[in-house]
């Protein structure tokens, strides 16, 4: 499941043909189905969603790649 954000839909359409439906991180041929725009910089790091929200902070992973970087993400923060 990937919560619906205003104006995510233009966003992953545009982020996915810059990454030519590929996933950013290792190449496998993604479509939008099953695809994920994820933020580079987490959201939190910004001051406003609108701020962590451009073309420059998303990339296009896979479901493995997608899962791969939640589960450091998620491991960092409880290091914390």
């Amino acid at each position: 499941y990937e919560p619906r954000r205003g104006g995510q839909m233009d966003m992953k359409g545009q982020a996915l043909r810059r990454a030519g439906y590929k996933c950013e991180q290792c190449s496998t041929g993604i479509s939008w189905v099953g695809s994920y725009l994820d933020h580079i910089r987490p959201v939190g790091e910004f001051a406003s969603f609108e701020q962590a929200n451009t073309l420059d902070n998303v990339q296009m992973l896979c479901p493995a790649c997608h899962r791969e970087k939640t589960r450091r993400e998620r491991s960092k923060a409880v290091e914390k």
